[in-house]
């Protein structure tokens, strides 16, 4: 089923693809919110950086506490442009995030 998630020990199963979480990986809407707001930055700044439409990156803080269905090219073009700006992506059970260190 397309847009829903499966949550598997260790990969989440979604209609777009497996994502592996043995590495962090930003996995819900309310997880980008959050590493945006950690980085200081609005939408627009988060679209060009990352080189994703805006547009996008709405739809995707859209899905809330909801699985991304976006394509794993787009996400990790997000976290890089966040990971840039230090944020790191936590996935201990939950989906987190925190500020560390800029590369």
């Amino acid at each position: 089923k397309t847009g829903i998630a499966v949550k598997r020990r260790n990969h989440i199963e979604t209609g777009k693809g497996v994502f592996i979480y043995g590495e962090a990986m930003l996995i819900t809407g309310n997880q980008l919110k959050a590493a945006r707001a950690l980085a200081g930055i609005d939408q627009k700044t988060l679209a060009a950086e990352s080189s994703v439409n805006i547009s996008t990156i709405g739809s995707m803080e859209a899905k809330g506490e909801a699985s991304l269905t976006s394509g794993l090219d787009t996400i990790r073009k997000v976290m890089a442009a966040l990971e840039a700006r230090g944020v790191e992506f936590l996935n201990h059970g939950n989906p987190g995030v925190r500020l560390g260190t800029t590369k």
